[in-house]
């Protein structure tokens, strides 16, 4: 029979278990893991191009090639790419007198609806009756599916028109049914005017007689310039045409006004537009921020005081009793030192949600800390671009994480879990994106096709996010930030006492996700009225606030209730160090559905894409803020277990 090594292997095993001692054993095997490290470390610093040249090459590769073909959908300069997000906006055309301007419709969509979008020819308004040579092609709106397209209104800089007609159009009734259901679901459409976008509604109600249905059939433009520019535009409908009449008569009216206002103020203006209704919730923040910081101080503080009560006890022992301790009547987490670094179960899924959690927190940080310095050029439609790119870039940071705890537990198929890790969040929202779309296509609810975005984010996703996961991943396998463990681990797994019902896991994760969500309470009902309220008054510098309090409010939290896992001898704590943030992803869904109750309004036929929409980005959401904060409880409750049993002196 010929000899196998692992036959060899088991024999030495073998006589271990049964002819020494547990303590020889456990040194014998820190002695063998020692000269393997040793070993690694040399082959990785012999080797360390082989690790870098090729990723690093390869990554800057496909960005080029990423670059070419997103060339093929939209026009963008490639060396400029990664900041045109930021100069779009502030470089405003210069024009000469009586230059033209072409106006240009994207969308007609129900005011109270935000997921209902409609073609802006869907409508029966003034099309443009000449060829368009030069369509606007923006990066944005095809991440958006949105789709300009000329109207019949053109003009010329700084000459006024007076009631300038465009054409007329002939009612019949589809037309009159069409701008009948229009006005009744409140809706407006949308117009780029050199870039910038203005709003209006298309009719109202009668005063008197509700019955009634009116067109506004003129367009008031009240446009603001400086020299040779157009700072900021203004929209005010006119002259309201009945729907029961048989032609209507649309016409433009312009107006030219100086101002002092610099380019840079364009997207300002735009932002501050009362079109939609502005709110601000600083006040209730501001309260929020009280009662979280007095949360925090108490959290501190009696954490503080209990763990500085264990080591002084630690302390005292040692001198009272030297060398002669008597270990059963210790108690506490001193007694579980050599099983509280042992890995945990399922960790391939936990370090696969805990690098997904550090990609969304960094992307979140680099999205907020760009708002603050360049918040004031983001439109709405470049908002979410910039939050795909700042996730894209912080894939990195995932793959490095992800695959440098998958290591430090022993995990030895890398390559699956950075691919699992890479696809799970996009593969997500691309299903969900994909249903959505689907329903759009049945129930007829727009006409733009959304090719475009998918083949961005599939670009996104394959050279620029996967390459940088990829690399990260490497990074992190050779040099990640976690060193040895300051305790070895036993081969024998210990006991776990039972527990009382407030360490039950279920009862943790309910007080931990209840806790987080009242820090952060103000915020998401300001972000849900952003959405489908349109109140837009954005601070970023507060959300950035209010992110890093989360932070701080969820790590205190966390971290007290591991100390009090481990003071109970119940030594598994990674998965509720991170389970238990993560529950605030069910109060937030729990409080859309509240939201969605109270403060929402769908009607039409597609009014179950809307509740399927909404639901399922909420969800998304929840999901995304729920694993941030799993990846910044497991993060400090895992530097708060190494720094105790750091300072302490296992016997």
């Amino acid at each position: 029979m010929p000899y196998h090594r692992s036959d060899k292997r088991n024999q030495i095993y073998f006589f271990l278990f049964h002819h020494l001692h547990k303590s020889q054993i456990d040194q014998l095997f820190v002695d063998r893991h020692k000269r393997i490290d040793d070993h690694l470390n040399k082959e990785k610093i012999e080797n360390i191009e082989l690790y870098f040249k090729r990723p690093t090459f390869l990554i800057f590769f496909q960005y080029f090639i990423f670059i070419s073909l997103l060339n093929k959908f939209v026009q963008i300069h490639t060396l400029m790419f990664p900041f045109f997000f930021f100069t779009y906006f502030i470089s405003a055309k210069r024009y000469k007198e009586n230059a033209s301007i072409p106006v240009y419709g994207t969308k007609v969509s129900p005011y109270h609806n935000p997921f209902e979008t409609y073609d802006y020819f869907s409508l029966p308004f003034c099309s443009y009756s000449g060829v368009d040579l030069d369509p606007p092609r923006r990066l944005s709106d095809a991440f958006l599916g949105n789709n300009p397209q000329r109207t019949g209104v053109t003009l010329s800089f700084l000459r006024p028109e007076n009631n300038t007609k465009i054409c007329s159009i002939e009612l019949n009734e589809v037309t009159r049914k069409k701008f009948t259901k229009a006005i009744e679901s409140k809706s407006y459409y949308q117009l780029y005017i050199d870039k910038l976008p203005v709003w209006s509604l298309v009719g109202a109600k009668g005063v008197k007689d509700k019955s009634q249905y009116y067109v506004f059939s003129r367009q008031h433009f009240i446009i603001y310039y400086n020299v040779n520019r157009i700072i900021s535009i203004i929209l005010n409908p006119e002259s309201p045409a009945p729907t029961n009449s048989k032609t209507i008569d649309f016409s433009y009216s312009v107006e030219w006004i100086p101002t002092n206002k610099s380019k840079s103020q364009r997207i300002q203006n735009y932002n501050n537009n009362k079109f939609f209704m502005q709110s601000n919730p600083l006040t209730s923040i501001i309260w929020m921020l009280l009662v979280v910081c007095v949360l925090m101080l108490v959290a501190i503080c009696w954490l503080t005081r209990s763990v500085g009560d264990d080591f002084n006890r630690f302390q005292r022992e040692a001198e009272y009793n030297d060398f002669e301790i008597d270990f059963h009547s210790e108690k506490g987490w001193k007694m579980i030192h050599a099983d509280v670094f042992r890995p945990p179960k399922n960790y391939l899924l936990l370090s696969i949600l805990f690098g997904n959690g550090a990609q969304i927190f960094t992307a979140a940080l680099i999205y907020l800390f760009l708002g603050v310095i360049f918040g004031n050029h983001f439109s709405r439609g470049v908002n979410g671009f910039v939050f795909v790119l700042s996730y894209g870039i912080a894939a990195f940071v995932g793959g490095y994480f992800s695959a440098g705890l998958y290591k430090r537990w022993g995990g030895m198929k890398w390559i699956n879990q950075l691919v699992a890790s890479t696809f799970a969040i996009p593969s997500l929202f691309f299903t969900i994106e994909f249903i959505i779309d689907a329903i759009s296509l049945f129930l007829k609810t727009t006409k733009i096709s959304k090719v475009k975005p998918y083949i961005i984010l599939f670009l996104l996703l394959i050279f620029l996010i996967l390459p940088l996961s990829i690399f990260g991943g490497i990074i992190g396998r050779h040099f990640f930030i976690i060193g040895p463990n300051p305790t070895r681990v036993s081969m024998v797994r210990r006991s776990i006492p039972r527990q009382p019902f407030y360490l039950n896991n279920y009862f943790l994760s309910a007080v931990i996700g209840l806790i987080s969500f009242f820090s952060i309470y103000a915020e998401i009902h300001s972000l849900l009225n952003a959405i489908f309220q349109y109140q837009v008054n954005f601070v970023w510098i507060l959300a950035l606030i209010v992110l890093l309090l989360l932070a701080c409010v969820v790590s205190c939290s966390t971290v007290f209730i591991v100390y009090k896992k481990l003071s109970a001898e119940d030594y598994e704590w990674q998965w509720i160090s991170f389970i238990g943030p993560f529950s605030i992803a069910f109060y937030i869904f729990g409080y859309s559905i509240y939201y969605f109750m109270k403060f929402t309004f769908f009607s039409g036929v597609s009014r179950f894409l809307n509740y399927f929409a909404y639901f399922s980005y909420t969800s998304i959401f929840s999901l995304t803020i729920g694993t941030i904060c799993g990846f910044i409880g497991f993060t400090n409750s895992a530097l708060f277990v190494r720094r105790i049993y750091k300072n302490v002196k296992a016997d």
